[in-house]
């Protein structure tokens, strides 16, 4: 009996293969969780549901599926502040072993994906030079002689992308003690000759701004700066009514940098982070504009005073060469989250916890997750379903949210 089973699966399959390319349009339809059966069917469609053509049919078509990674680091402690996961699929029964965390404890790093599926992270607070790369395709952290095995300088804080397929590290913060210079940072890693080139550095230098990359431009908004700055756009440096201590010092100003011409210019600032003494949190690229979300200024104040400030968005367009408001998103500013265009929408998550707690009493509030979705037609923000557990559970360093390709790894 099991016997006749198999002989009219064969007959089938067989029946399925001598289709040709309609039936690879059919099966492209089929759920990623599905391919796995799909593949145990007979060779040939195994074949096809792990090679690469198949895949690139599956994104022409649109039935594509991303996976959301997240990952988070602190220096506030060791361990349990870091975390690396994928919020929307189990990896495991699609043929890949469970994620391998960060292999450093990094802080305040930043992150670029390469357009063949490269996670470049880099940047910490603790001065490690260390270029990580982590590869989304197989799902395990590699080395690859096309990319840097370190930054060109100590640095935290810094904008990190790719600008015409080209790595580019700009701005941050530098040590003096480890040869640092102090000046703005700007530099494009040449994968042709294996060396850090350096490139105009930023008008204003910044620290932990909001950036994204449209075309071949890259827009940095807000930031950390110098007491020393004198620009219009500068703010903060005050003592806060309520506060204990002063303010950070600050910059509203959108700095503009061209690849092709490897040229800076201003533009328009982002004036209400001025108004509102507020700093990026995070930035994402939506339909060729820049979204910027930010929060108050911390400072050490009282934490309910933070609380109920919201976290404002900001999209800046430049067609128009200006900037507008979003609705707020209703989670208070000392939460933490990031943002990423994922399945073609506009999404933020992230989680709600006091950090105050564990200056003062080592402990800290339990994280709460929670995940918006921008519907662009009712322009307002969506609550959706926790994409899973482990938004909820932390961590408490948001560093990096990507959306990437999700295939089969048949062995």
């Amino acid at each position: 009996m099991a016997k006749a089973s198999g002989e009219k699966a064969a007959r089938r399959s067989g029946s399925l293969m001598r289709l040709g390319s309609v039936r690879d349009v059919v099966l492209a339809r089929v759920p990623l969780a599905d391919h796995r059966a799909l593949g145990q069917t007979c060779k040939a469609l195994r074949r096809l549901v792990n090679s690469d053509d198949f895949a690139k049919l599956r994104k022409t078509q649109g039935y594509e599926e991303c996976g959301l990674l997240l990952l988070g680091g602190s220096v506030l402690m060791e361990g349990q502040w870091k975390n690396f996961a994928c919020l929307t699929h189990n990896l495991e029964p699609l043929g890949f072993t469970a994620l391998v965390e960060c292999p450093l404890d990094l802080c305040e790093f930043r992150t670029a994906l390469s357009a063949d599926g490269r996670l470049i992270v880099c940047g910490d607070v603790d001065y490690d030079r260390t270029v990580l790369i982590y590869d989304t395709r197989e799902h395990v952290w590699v080395r690859d002689s096309r990319y840097p095995a370190s930054l060109p300088a100590a640095m935290y804080g810094q904008c990190t992308a790719f600008l015409d397929n080209t790595l580019v590290v700009v701005g941050g913060e530098s040590r003096l003690a480890d040869g640092g210079s102090g000046d703005p940072l700007a530099y494009a890693w040449s994968e042709q000759l294996r060396i850090w080139e350096q490139l105009p550095s930023l008008p204003t230098a910044v620290v932990s701004p909001g950036y994204g990359v449209i075309g071949s431009r890259l827009f940095v908004v807000g930031g950390d700066c110098r007491g020393d700055e004198a620009h219009a756009e500068h703010y903060g440096g005050v003592r806060v009514p309520g506060a204990t201590s002063m303010m950070s010092h600050y910059s509203a100003r959108l700095q503009i940098f061209d690849m092709t011409t490897r040229t800076w210019s201003i533009g328009p600032p982002l004036d209400a982070l001025r108004d509102r003494l507020e700093e990026p949190q995070s930035a994402a690229v939506f339909h060729g504009r820049l979204y910027v979300f930010c929060q108050r200024a911390h400072y050490s104040g009282p934490d309910d005073d933070i609380r109920a400030s919201l976290s404002h968005a900001y999209c800046f367009d430049p067609r128009s060469n200006s900037w507008s408001e979003l609705p707020a998103l209703p989670v208070g500013s000392g939460t933490l989250l990031a943002a990423c265009v994922h399945d073609g929408r506009l999404v933020v998550v992230g989680t709600t916890s006091s950090m105050n707690g564990w200056f003062q009493d080592h402990e800290v509030d339990p994280p709460a997750g929670f995940h918006y979705e921008w519907d662009d037609r009712a322009e307002t923000w969506k609550k959706q379903p926790l994409l899973l557990d482990t938004v909820d559970k932390g961590p408490y360093g948001l560093g990096s949210l990507v959306s990437v390709p999700l295939r089969l790894r048949i062995r």
